[in-house]
Order: structure tokens, then C-alpha cells, then sequence
């Protein structure tokens, strides 16, 4: 039995879930509970599909903390040192970096590569067919934005008919990459935050990379891709803008990523102007 010395809120860490330091008999571990998984399954422990992913990432040799022990609303990780990719990037800059994003691509086309079943691809046109309801229901989007949304939400779902169903990460951005100092350079510790893991298309981890990096002024480094072994389908990743946005501004989110509220309302706008002049 281990004896629990402290356990400490992580501050700054976790904006869906609650995250604290652990100590025991000498050893740090994370504790994350959860606060909410907007893509849980019904009758499964969050916990338990979290415990799930990370053995499956971890045994296709994809770098991330494992999982110590896990019940209903919570789950024990291992403790990796590091800082995450946008402390460093920030600090000392994209070249300083490089190495770290070409690996993150690496380990994220190994997650895309692990096949998975029971993906719909409604599922995008069916949200934004709701989150144009619940806009235009409070007065977000006018009349004739919804009536297009609605229009063209089936040609949406036919154009992703034939994506193919892989594992996602579901939240990558580089607050979500761990790195740690070897020698002079930066190399890539862990890829975190699994909670948002779920079966779906690739191209959706992709722009949600892309889309988040943009409403930072900042593009996704060329390294990257050459990591990852591929490009984002500029097609795609209009189609998936168009979802993630409408998202974004419907929900309210947390105030140390209000960046990506106001990307959203600039987006809608320009959607606005689009639809009435054309």
C-alpha cells in the first residue's frame, strides 16, 4: 500500500479536467479527474477508455505518460518531466523546436495509422446542422446563414463518405506535446492529454492543429509534415474549419483559450459578408 505524502493542483495545466501533483512513497504521479469528455461512450468509465488509449498508443511505441491505475471519474499517471512544446517555442523559438515538431508528426501519423470502426461521417454535417440551429435560435447567425448551413450540410457529409476511420488524439496543439532537454537540444518526452481520443478521420486531428496554430497568428511548421509524411487537403481542411468554428462559437470557452472565441466570431462574420454578397 502506497503512503500518499501530498497531492498539489498543477497550475496552468488542464482547462477540461482538474490536474494535480501526487507524491508517494517518494514517486510523483499526475492525477487527472474528469470534469467533463464531450465524446464518452455510453455505459463505458471515462477512465477505463482513457486507460484504453494510452496502452494502445504507448504498445504502437508512441511516446505518452502510462496510466498507474484508473476508476470511475479519475485516472493516475506517470510523471514525465519536461515543459510542453509552446513554453519552449515561445521562449526560444520555432528553429530552436524544429527537431521536436518533425517527431510530434512522426508519433501522430503512427496514432492515424491504427485502424478503428464505427465511424460516421454525418456526424460533421449532423453538428452543423445543431450548431446552426442553436446559433440562429439566440440570434449568433442571421436567418439566411442558417438556411445555407442547412443546404449545404448534405453535400458536407457525402464529400467525407469515403474518409478513412483511424484513432485520433482529438486536442493536438503543442500544449499538448511534452519536451525535455537532451544534451543542447529539444527532443520530443511525451504527447498528452488523451481525453478527447475518439474514432474518426484523420484530417480532423490535422485541422484542429492547423485551425488552433491560426488563431494564435502562427502557422503548423513545415517540419511537421515532413514528420507526419503528408499534407492537410486544403479541401478538408475548409470543410472541417467550417465545423470546428461553428463549434467554437457555440460554447463557452474557458478564458485561456478566448483566442480561439474571438478566431470564431471573425470567422462567422466573414461568413456573414460571403453569403450576403454572393
Amino acid at each position: 500500500m502506497r503512503e500518499w505524502s501530498t497531492v498539489q493542483p498543477l497550475a496552468g495545466r488542464g482547462i477540461s479536467n482538474r490536474l494535480f501533483l501526487v507524491e508517494a512513497d517518494g514517486e510523483r504521479f499526475v492525477l487527472r479527474r474528469h470534469e467533463r469528455w464531450p465524446y464518452a461512450e455510453s455505459g463505458r468509465s471515462l477512465a477505463a477508455l482513457e486507460a484504453e488509449v494510452h496502452a494502445r498508443v504507448i504498445a504502437a511505441g508512441v511516446p505518452a505518460p502510462r496510466v498507474i491505475a484508473q476508476e470511475l471519474g479519475a485516472v493516475l499517471l506517470e510523471y514525465l518531466e519536461g515543459e510542453t512544446l509552446a513554453e519552449v517555442e515561445e521562449r526560444e523559438g520555432e528553429p530552436a523546436v524544429a527537431g521536436v515538431w518533425r517527431a510530434a508528426g512522426v508519433a501522430l501519423a503512427t496514432v492515424h495509422a491504427l485502424p478503428e470502426s464505427g465511424c460516421s461521417p454525418s456526424w460533421a454535417a449532423a453538428e452543423i446542422l445543431e450548431n446552426a440551429r442553436r446559433l440562429g435560435d439566440r440570434g449568433a447567425i442571421s436567418a439566411g446563414l442558417r438556411a445555407w448551413l442547412e443546404a449545404g450540410a448534405p453535400a458536407l457529409a457525402a464529400s467525407l463518405q469515403a474518409r478513412p476511420c483511424r484513432l485520433l488524439h482529438g486536442d493536438p496543439h503543442p500544449s499538448n506535446v511534452l519536451v525535455r532537454r537532451s544534451g543542447s537540444d529539444w527532443i520530443l518526452a511525451a504527447w498528452l492529454d488523451w481525453e478527447a481520443s475518439r474514432p474518426g478521420d484523420p484530417a480532423w486531428d490535422l485541422a484542429r492543429l492547423e485551425l488552433g496554430r491560426r488563431a494564435e497568428g502562427l502557422a503548423v511548421p513545415s517540419e511537421f509534415y515532413d514528420g507526419y509524411g503528408a499534407r492537410l487537403d486544403p479541401e478538408l481542411l475548409d470543410s472541417y474549419e467550417l465545423v470546428f468554428q461553428l463549434r467554437l462559437a457555440r460554447r463557452k470557452l474557458h478564458p485561456r483559450v478566448r483566442f480561439l472565441s474571438q478566431a470564431a466570431d471573425r470567422y462567422l462574420k466573414g461568413l456573414e459578408a460571403a453569403q450576403a454578397t454572393g
